[in-house]
């Protein structure tokens, strides 16, 4: 009982954060952190639902109702997945807009309302250990704040909210009791059993970020056709897109920096003159030949800038590993 809490509210943490990271990249950052809201309203209508139908909940033994919501839950955060990467919202003050946003919003609560409605029904029946229950659902959370970090970093954004519907998944697994001798080598009729593996073969094949990715960001369609590399940490997705021969680094399907591919010791009058005609140069011009330290180089125009007006010594100083590499 206490790890089947644990691994609950390890999945719905997990989720709850990872669509953070995934919101700053399909919305805009001032929308992201409305995960937080989402999560709320599902887990608080997940005990409403269960207050006002407890009398028709309580026909269904616990453990049993909790492994089919658990599994349940697991299908629902794979289509939430798919909805916030499909369904584009930019903004436009529109009601097609506005309808497109609360459609992913509500959606996305879905898998915090059967979240909540297992905590509710659980906590309400095995009232006399709810001090243990407690401390199995904090340690769960726990677990998943600091797991995320490394999960967002190996897996990508989308195989974050993949892993949260695995362990949901390994949740509803728990939660059943133990099946007679003669049934347990029932193989591939157990939907507690098929709903987690289905889970880890999605996450396999979608390593590479082809499967489950970014469709619509910021309200537009994003054409994969230029993309030549995608990557996901716990700062932000980066891409690098080859428009004509020119690369640029993408941050979170918005803010972009050219990738500098020229010789600063013999560049053309051209290079020159387009470079230190924009304002950050004027730092160029008042200290041609001193060192300088580069926050944010991105893509290098600042850094070429420094190094063609003769500075000895530019230290870039960049937060995300993989822009660096």
């Amino acid at each position: 009982l206490l790890a089947a809490i644990s691994l609950t509210s390890f999945s719905a943490l997990l989720l709850e954060l990872a669509l953070t990271r995934l919101f700053s990249v399909v919305l805009f950052y001032h929308f992201a952190f409305l995960a937080i809201s989402v999560a709320l309203l599902g887990l608080g209508a997940g005990g409403v639902f269960a207050y006002l139908w407890r009398n028709w909940l309580a026909r269904f033994e616990t453990r049993l109702l909790a492994a089919t919501l658990s599994s349940g839950n697991a299908v629902a955060i794979v289509l939430t997945l798919l909805v916030v990467l499909h369904v584009p919202v930019s903004l436009d003050l529109s009601r097609g807009n506005l309808l497109h946003l609360a459609a992913m919003y509500l959606t996305s609560a879905v898998p915090f309302f059967f979240t909540g409605l297992i905590f509710s029904v659980v906590f309400a029946r095995e009232a006399r250990q709810v001090t243990r229950l407690y401390g199995a659902d904090l340690l769960g959370g726990a677990v998943a704040c600091l797991a995320v970090v490394p999960l967002l970093n190996w897996l990508g954004g989308p195989n974050a909210l993949l892993f949260a519907a695995f362990t949901s998944g390994v949740a509803a697994m728990v939660w059943k009791r133990k099946r007679p001798k003669w049934e347990r080598f029932r193989i591939g009729l157990d939907l507690q059993g098929l709903v987690p593996a289905l889970c880890f073969v999605l996450i396999a094949f979608n390593h590479s970020g082809r499967l489950f990715d970014v469709i619509y960001a910021k309200g537009m369609f994003r054409d994969r056709s230029w993309v030549e590399c995608v990557k996901w940490n716990a700062i932000s997705r980066v891409e690098v897109d080859n428009l004509g021969g020119a690369k640029a680094i993408v941050i979170d399907a918005d803010a972009s920096t050219y990738i500098m591919n020229t010789n600063p010791h013999s560049w053309g009058a051209e290079w020159k003159k387009n470079l230190m005609s924009a304002p950050p140069a004027l730092a160029n011009v008042l200290r041609p030949h001193g060192d300088f330290a580069v926050i944010g180089p991105g893509g290098g125009v600042d850094v070429l800038r420094a190094v063609a007006n003769g500075s000895p010594n530019v230290t870039g100083i960049e937060i995300n590993p993989i822009i660096a590499d």
